[in-house]
């Protein structure tokens, strides 16, 4: 009863935009080819967005609908976001319940990490302050023995480092003259490579793109490859090419990536028997 209420409501209220005369113009034709669909005269027909966009004039996304027709997908859509927002509003209801309860739980979770923290900071300090002590003590004995050997070992010491430095020294030496070598053929290797992959790759694409070279009346015979380039030098002033074209014994058809006005795609043919474009 309730959502009986409600539709009549939302009916007598709802009003739609006047339908644009140029959109039913141009659903005239497929009204008079499916006219056996249609029981009612055109001029009692209106127009209806399928998206629900009236700026999406696109031809696929009108139909003809009665106003009544019209009306109930109109008041249907208009349910559907009433039920979303009710269901919105529940959980946004919940949500917030659900962040009083959280927010509850992490005081007190709080105030018990508070209290945790306190007892072991307490212990904690309890044991620094007995550790501090035996440190104290153990400190001024160990300090004694050091000072005893320090004086023996010292000299002993710098004489092992200074012959682990020669030691060092000479070996970087030695690893610097290698690297540079290794460096020095490495990129030696490499120019020697490019040199090579420039030369290989100049001789293809001069081959690959002398494709035209059969007199006029004599269509030519062109692989995967200069097709491609074909396509791309045809579409460079469309947008570039889309990878899709078809290939007759007489022409080759080049799918641009701009299309025309009327949506459809701009296609460029070229001739094989004339060797030339043809559009």
């Amino acid at each position: 009863m309730e959502n009986n209420n409600f539709s009549k409501y939302n009916l007598e209220k709802y009003k739609r935009e006047n339908t644009d005369p140029n959109n039913k113009k141009r659903l005239y034709p497929i009204y008079m080819k499916n006219r056996g669909k249609y029981p009612f005269q055109f001029s009692e027909y209106e127009v209806h967005h399928k998206d629900f966009n009236n700026g999406n004039n696109n031809i696929n996304n009108l139909i003809l609908l009665t106003p009544t027709e019209h009306d109930t997908i109109h008041l249907k859509k208009m349910q559907k976001i009433q039920e979303q927002r009710k269901e919105i509003e529940a959980i946004a209801k919940l949500r917030e319940e659900s962040e009083k309860e959280e927010k509850k739980r992490k005081k007190e979770m709080r105030e018990f990490e508070k209290e945790k923290k306190r007892i072991e900071s307490h212990k904690k300090e309890t044991q620094r302050r007995r550790l501090r002590q035996y440190e104290d003590q153990k400190r001024i004995i160990l300090e004694k023995e050091r000072n005893r050997a320090h004086h023996q070992n010292e000299e002993e010491k710098r004489d092992i480092e200074r012959i682990k430095e020669e030691k060092k020294r000479k070996e970087r030496k030695r690893k610097k003259i290698i690297k540079n070598l290794a460096e020095g053929i490495i990129i030696l290797f490499f120019l020697t490579i490019l040199v090579i992959l420039y030369i290989l790759i100049s001789q293809y694409l001069k081959e690959s793109k002398g494709i035209l070279i059969e007199p006029e009346g004599t269509p030519v015979n062109l692989t995967y490859q200069q097709i491609f380039y074909l396509c791309e030098e045809g579409c460079e002033d469309e947008g570039g090419f889309m990878n899709s074209y078809y290939n007759t014994q007489k022409e080759i058809g080049c799918t641009c990536m701009n299309k025309h006005e009327n949506g459809e795609n701009i296609i460029k043919v070229f001739d094989k028997v004339k060797v030339r474009w043809a559009n």
